[in-house]
């Protein structure tokens, strides 16, 4: 869906990433419902006195008026609908949105519109905080992410040979898309994954609600499973790695030190 080309516009959005230009202003790389990934500049945004100001923070859900530009559209009016605060004073979660927020960005193509990856993306911020487990909190929306934008690993028939996967042992994964059956394993470069991994990812795919994920207990054995599968798919479509993904790794070490050490 193309944006209108009235001068002035609204739309609800989620501050993906910003960078500050200049002695006051900031480029705003926002998500919204209707045209999905633009950039948008708020003039003065940085300014103490600025009426945009907290309304614009990152991953906060905004209201907006916008005015069309040459090449960057002009923020005009802002109205915070929800600051998404659970996560935004707890260090242990701070990297999070930060995850959830450049995923979606690396994934999206500009001026697509994609509401149901909006609705993804507000779910999913609103389950910060919440989740029993973060960490699968972040498995189920990379599925969901994944399947959203046209990236959905095949779980349920057999990449090479098409024919129905069976829950069973002997299963691989492969980069290339999906899981591959224990006939055709060996003859494939792919990653062995065990059988309770393989239900997970299932489970995670099927769930459009995460309440139903939140039930389940996954131990750490298999919730590192599923992580390494997924992360290797990921880095195989965007040929590189997140960077935040790199500082929740690092923010997970640190907290599995004692303090004492």
């Amino acid at each position: 869906m193309e944006r209108s080309r009235d001068k002035l516009y609204r739309t609800e959005a989620v501050a993906l990433r910003r960078v500050d230009v200049g002695e006051a202003d900031r480029i705003l790389t926002l998500y919204t419902p209707q045209f999905g990934k633009i950039r948008a500049i708020a003039k003065g945004v940085r300014r103490l006195t600025s009426h945009l100001g907290g309304h614009l923070e990152l991953f906060t859900r905004s209201k907006l008026l916008l005015a069309k530009g040459r090449d960057l559209d002009y923020v005009s009016q802002a109205e915070t609908v929800d600051p998404f605060i659970v996560f935004r004073d707890d260090p242990n979660l701070i990297w999070y949105p930060y995850y959830i927020a450049e995923l979606l960005d690396r994934l999206s193509a500009d001026n697509l519109a994609n509401p149901p990856a909006y609705q993804l993306l507000l779910d999913t911020l609103g389950w910060v905080g919440r989740a029993k487990e973060p960490d699968l909190l972040l498995r189920w929306y990379e599925l969901q992410l994944l399947g959203l934008l046209g990236y959905r690993p095949e779980l349920h028939r057999c990449l090479i040979c098409k024919t129905p996967l069976e829950p069973d042992e002997g299963h691989a994964f492969s980069v290339q898309g999906g899981v591959i059956c224990p006939t055709c394993a060996p003859t494939q470069r792919a990653t062995a994954i065990s059988l309770a991994s393989f239900k997970v990812l299932r489970l995670l795919q099927r769930s459009a609600d995460y309440r139903e994920v939140d039930k389940v207990h996954v131990s750490d054995t298999i919730g590192s499973e599923v992580k390494r599968i997924l992360n290797s798919y990921l880095q195989y479509i965007l040929e590189r790695e997140l960077r935040s993904a790199q500082f929740l790794a690092h923010a997970h070490e640190e907290i599995a030190v004692p303090i004492n050490s």
